[in-house]
Parts: C-alpha cells; structure tokens; sequence
C-alpha cells in the first residue's frame, strides 16, 4: 500500500497539474474574444435593458441580427432559456462586450474559491481533500470558465441552500433555491434535501424566490414573453433545441442517442437506424418511468438511515433525464456527489467503494464525444460508442443503487 505520507504530496501534484489544465484550457482561451455561450447571456440582458421586447428574443433570426447591432459580431441566441434568463447577467451589460466576458471570467475564478470554502461547511473534509473532489470535475469546471457559463454560481447558490437549511434558516435557504430554480430548472430537485418534514417557511421562501425572478419579465414586458416561451419549451424538453437541432453528441443524453437512431433527417441525420420517431418518444418514457421509480424507491427506503446517500442518488438520477445535457451541467452535481463520499467515509469502512465512487465521477465528467474515434463503417455503432457522460451517470447510477441497497441491509 501507498504509505500515507506520500498521499499528500501525490494530491498536491494532481491538484496542480488540474489547475495548470484549467488555466490552458478554460482561462487563457476564455480571456480572449470569440463565439461562446457567455454572448448569448451578454446579449439577452443588453437587449432587454435596451428596451427590446424579451417575447423577441425567441426568433433566433432577429436576435442574431439585433446582437450583430449592440456590437456582438460573432452573433448569439436566446431560445430556449426562460425569459428571466435576459436579467442574469444584466450587471454586466454596462461593459462592452470582450470587457464583460473578462469581468465575468474573474468572477467564474471567484465562485470556484467560494465553492470549495462551502462544501468545507458542509462536509468533514480538508480543504486538500475537498480541492482534490472538485479536481474530479475538472473538464465542467474548465468549459464553464471557458465559455461564460453560470454553473459555478448554481453550485455555490445549490450549497448556499443546504448550509442555510442546515443552519434551520427555512426562508433564506427555500429563497436561495426558488432563485436557483428559476433559472435553471434542475436545482429544485435539491429541494429532496428538506424532505419529508418540509417546512411551511421553506415552501413560503421557494415561492417567494421563483416569484420575484419569474414575475420580473413580467413587470418589464408582459405576458407575451412566456407565451412564446412556453412554444419553444416542449422542443427543448424533447432535446430538440432551436438552431441546434437535436442529433449532436454534444448534448449526452438519452433524448439525443435515441434521436440519432429513430429519427430520419435528410441533412442532419440520414444514416438513421430506423425511421420510427415514435419509438424515440416511447423509449424515453419508458427510461424516465424506470429512473422515476427506482429513485422513488431509493427515497423511500433510505431517507431515514442513509439520507445523504439516498437522496444524491435520486439527483444523479435526474440528471439522466436532463434533455440536452452539456458537460458543465455536471457542476450541478458537484454538492450531492461530496455529499454521498462524505456520508461513506463517516459510515466507516468504504474505501474501496469511495475509490469506484471517485473513479466513475472522473471517467463521467473528463471523457467527452470528441476523446472517442470515429467508427466510420456503421452509423449506429457510432452512434452508440459516443455518448460516455450518459453511460457515466447511468453507472453511477446503478453503483449507487446497489450501494444503497447493500448498505440499508448492512445496517437494518
């Protein structure tokens, strides 16, 4: 066995060649000017603290030539984000373009330093360890940094929930999440963690916070906003996302996998395996039943004994039924998955499965589409070999199932 002493110094030297990855990958491309998912924020908050209706920001036509107007010539989009996401970055529509990507970039390198300073809050860990779980995360956090994304400031919002709520602030910790929610959507399954006893201030500070960010296009525009929005949002919950179309590997989820074989397209996806769009819709009912239940079940059974376990779980679960899932989404991930190797290692002897835990973590998070050859002779085989993030979870997943079940018999 590695002697103890050595395992310091061996993190030490793995958490700085992340840092060095990060930096050559994430801060120096992202310092620079050029096309990334921070201009379609940039370009929403500008147009709609310009006075431009937010219910136009759906017709990606007219948006990309609106933003070519305020000075972003590499062009953006708006759909299908719900239209408060037009106020997210509004701070930083007082800057030109290339200065508000540099200043949200520093606040991005910020969020990371809080991030590791709240899980130290709610976890047993050093600050070496914790550095060395968020390193597992390397690949979300350097495409978050990269491309301006905002899933450090929903991770931090996602830990600010739980500190709060373990700190008995019901109202501050349902508001942190209802704000959270209302942006992206997937953070209210952290709501699991105030389950079964939720608190009526909880439930009253939630609604409150998604009142406040849903309610403000409302107060600014109208109605009309939503109207369109609500048009737009059932392509997306197909992973159908308007101007991307719904075949890209990019996406890793079970909606795009299942679209590249039973979806014909004459320009985007010829080589289809069958031209049976009904079995896409079929299918993924059936994996979202499935997924639903066993983590129904795994609530059920567990919240008492094993609740960090339990319900980290059930997240990972949801996360696989995200529709067009991008590889820093899995920074909203980064709180359960702490959460559940801090619970093993209190329980005591886990190593060897905190070590599965840990590796699986990696290999989901760090392998993309493009890391795998293309396999030229058939479409479907392809096909199948290109979607490692969804594999990932879907084996994280499962490991934690049977961890679970393995646990609750262990202990009663």
């Amino acid at each position: 066995m590695m002697n103890k002493s050595f395992r310091p110094i061996l993190i030490s030297i793995w958490i700085t060649a992340c840092i060095i990855f990060i930096g050559l990958k994430g801060v120096f491309p992202g310092w620079q000017e050029g096309p990334s998912d921070f201009l379609n924020y940039y370009s929403s908050a500008t147009l709609q603290k310009n006075g431009e209706s937010i219910a136009q920001f759906y017709d990606n036509d007219w948006f990309t030539e609106r933003t070519v107007d305020i000075g972003v010539k590499e062009g953006a989009k708006f759909s299908p984000f719900p239209p408060a996401t037009a106020f997210l970055y509004l701070p930083l529509s007082f800057f030109p373009p290339l200065q508000a990507k540099r200043v949200w970039l520093i606040c991005n390198a910020f969020l990371l330093l809080v991030l590791i300073f709240q899980l130290k809050k709610v976890s047993s860990f050093s600050f070496l360890e914790i550095a060395f779980i968020v390193s597992l995360f390397m690949i979300p956090i350097t495409s978050n940094i990269r491309l301006g994304q905002s899933y450090l400031l929903f991770s931090v919002l996602l830990l600010s929930f739980i500190n709060t709520l373990k700190n008995g602030k019901n109202s501050l910790s349902g508001g942190i999440l209802g704000i959270a929610a209302s942006f992206k959507y997937f953070p209210i399954v952290y709501v699991l963690y105030a389950l079964p006893n939720l608190k009526k201030k909880l439930v009253v500070g939630l609604l409150m916070g998604i009142a406040i960010v849903c309610l403000l296009p409302v107060f600014v525009g109208g109605i009309s906003s939503y109207t369109v929005f609500l048009g737009e949002f059932w392509n997306h919950a197909n992973g159908n996302l308007s101007g991307q179309g719904q075949f890209s590997y990019t996406f890793q989820s079970i909606d795009a996998l299942l679209a590249n074989f039973f979806i014909y397209d004459s320009e985007f996806n010829s080589q289809a395996t069958f031209n049976r769009p009904f079995l896409k819709g079929t299918i993924k009912m059936l994996f979202s039943i499935l997924v639903l239940l066993f983590s129904i079940r795994i609530y059920q059974k567990g919240y008492q004994k094993a609740k960090e376990l339990s319900i980290g779980t059930c997240i990972i679960g949801a996360s696989l039924l995200i529709p067009a899932s991008a590889s820093y989404h899995l920074l909203l991930l980064l709180p359960a998955v702490m959460l559940i190797i801090d619970f093993l290692r209190k329980e005591g002897d886990f190593k060897r499965e905190i070590s599965i835990l840990v590796l699986l973590s990696f290999l989901t998070c760090n392998v993309l589409p493009h890391h795998i050859p293309n396999f030229t002779n058939s479409h479907a085989i392809n096909t199948l070999i290109h979607f490692p993030r969804l594999y990932g979870l879907t084996g994280l997943f499962v490991f934690l199932l049977v961890l679970q079940k393995r646990y609750l018999q262990a202990n009663g």
